[in-house]
């Protein structure tokens, strides 16, 4: 037993400088990483908003009631006004100097607000088919 906390304290003494030299780099690649989630939720935004319109289609032709119809839109609209804010900071794919972090939250906030009219959406046609059904 004593052995092996012997060999356990030399392997723990033997990462510590590793250790530092991992938190060194992970602050270097933190600008990376801020850019990468940046691209990813701009992606995820274009990428949500165009199955929003062919599921808004397919609803308004299912005929859908038309409160949920207006409370999906509004979803829409307060996603659109935080996409439009996002931008204001900088188009992620034109520029590498601008303001990443406020860029994130906005965009984020336009995504998760996006997919919430999404799933209303979704929620709403498998309702009627299963009433059709």
């Amino acid at each position: 037993m004593k052995r092996v906390a012997a060999i356990f304290a030399i392997l723990v003494v033997m990462m510590v400088p590793f250790a530092g030299a991992a938190t060194a780099a992970k602050s270097q690649d933190s600008r990376g990483s801020i850019i990468t989630q940046t691209k990813l939720w701009y992606y995820l935004y274009i990428g949500g908003e165009s199955k929003f319109h062919r599921l808004y289609n397919e609803s308004v032709s299912a005929g859908i009631d038309n409160t949920t119809l207006q409370t999906v839109m509004q979803l829409y609209e307060n996603a659109s006004a935080e996409y439009k804010v996002a931008l204001s900071y900088g188009n992620p794919l034109e520029s590498k100097n601008m303001a990443w972090l406020p860029f994130i939250v906005h965009m984020r906030k336009a995504y998760i607000t996006l997919k919430d009219a999404i799933s209303l959406l979704e929620d709403a046609l498998k309702g009627l088919e299963a009433q059709n059904a």
